[in-house]
């Protein structure tokens, strides 16, 4: 199964999935389709993003399944959420004329990040105890930085 939503419906937004998701006593009780039984991979994802036109802002996320019904294996990324900000000037003057203050070229940036994993086999899944192993990790990223000019030609960046 696969579904898309374009732009032209919600402007700045994307939205997409394809699932494919069974287990293995399902396919050996009510598939009679061979690729079923002898394909023991199965990958599904989910995911959507937003961009604010105008702006530097991003945001995306996605839910992500892969499984082997062979080994009854399950591994889930629910929900991986991303936050993002470009590059902006946070002193710049909106009104500037001529040579800037040196503080106006500092630029700054940020990511978050949120992941959610969990590693389990397909009879746990939906037990508390796949829920206790849940890997769960939050993440921020804040880049500052500046260049200096000291001569025509030639620039300094540190970050």
């Amino acid at each position: 199964m696969g579904f898309y939503t374009g732009s032209k419906s919600f402007p700045g937004s994307r939205f997409s999935a394809s699932v494919n998701m069974s287990s293995s006593g399902f396919d050996r009780n009510n598939s009679y389709v061979v690729a079923d039984h002898v394909t023991t991979q199965r990958q599904s994802s989910v995911s959507y993003s937003k961009n604010w036109e105008g702006t530097p802002f991003n945001f995306s996320a996605s839910m992500n399944h892969s499984q082997n019904v062979k080994n009854k294996t399950v591994s889930l990324d629910l929900p991986k959420i991303s936050f993002n900000a470009g590059r902006i000037y946070p002193f710049k003057s909106k009104n500037s004329t001529g040579t800037g203050k040196w503080y106006e070229d500092i630029q700054l940036s940020y990511t978050s990040s949120l992941d959610n994993q969990i590693n389990t086999y397909d009879s746990l899944l939906f037990t508390s105890e796949a829920l206790e192993k849940m890997n769960t990790g939050f993440k921020h990223d804040i880049p500052l930085s500046i260049q200096f000019r000291p001569f025509k030609n030639f620039s300094i960046s540190l970050r």
